[in-house]
């Protein structure tokens, strides 16, 4: 038996990204994140510098309470996820 722990924490992953205080870029840095994008493509895409997307990095995986970028990618694809189903269930 390994102990293997889930990729996004519990609390995190009931959680929106915007119900937990990301600001605009924090998202657009997140989405990033998301598109296996490295830092300094994320600097590039947004015109920042790459140790501003460190920051938003750093704060973004604090505020969502995971370690790795990997499990803040997934939290955001299960938001956006959750977001499309909303929409969609809406406008049925």
């Amino acid at each position: 038996m390994s102990n293997v722990q889930p990729v996004v924490n519990e609390a995190a992953q009931d959680t929106d990204p915007r119900d937990i205080g990301l600001t605009l870029r924090e998202l657009e840095v997140l989405r990033g994140i998301a598109e296996a994008r490295r830092n300094y493509e994320i600097a590039q895409q947004l015109f920042i510098s790459t140790r501003t997307v460190e920051k938003h990095v750093e704060n973004i995986l604090r505020k969502l309470g995971v370690k790795r970028r990997m499990q803040a990618a997934q939290h955001f694809r299960l938001s956006t996820e959750v977001g499309e189903e909303s929409t969609e269930t809406a406008a049925a």
